[in-house]
């Protein structure tokens, strides 16, 4: 396992650990809370952070049910600007500071998707470029 992998695999499982820590603090929120708003607000930010784990749990529950409405998850730019998206649910005043931490979190789970869904896609690029230069390479050295 290269170093991409496993710097990919350590950003998979902060995202899922972000994820619960969103999912608990929407929960706990609407235990608190008495307006239309904030109840909405924590809905969709338990029912998103529920999209993100079941996206990086399982392939199948990701490429079969949840793809079919969130297309743009299935890419890890797509999913880190959707986590981006969710931190910004945690910075209302009915968070608390709990609701602050779990947003920074979350917008540091989607820089390092991005930063990651960027390495990736250089490395393709790469590799991408060695294998069509040894293919004119190959094509020179035997005159076709």
């Amino acid at each position: 396992m290269g170093l991409l992998n496993y710097a990919s695999l350590g950003i998979k499982l902060f995202t899922i650990a972000t994820a619960i820590i969103s999912f608990v603090l929407g929960a706990t929120t609407i235990a608190g809370e008495v307006g239309y708003t904030s109840i909405l607000v924590c809905i969709y930010l338990m029912l998103f952070s529920l999209i993100i784990i079941c996206a990086e749990v399982s392939p199948y529950i990701s490429g079969n049910y949840i793809a079919r409405f969130f297309p743009f998850i299935e890419s890890q730019l797509g999913k880190s600007l959707f986590m981006a998206v969710l931190a910004s649910f945690c910075f209302g005043y009915e968070m608390g500071e709990y609701g602050f931490a779990t947003g920074v979190l979350l917008f540091v789970s989607a820089a390092l998707g991005v930063a990651i869904s960027a390495v990736s896609r250089r490395s393709a690029q790469r590799e991408s470029f060695k294998t069509q230069s040894q293919f004119y390479n190959d094509e020179d050295m035997y005159g076709s």
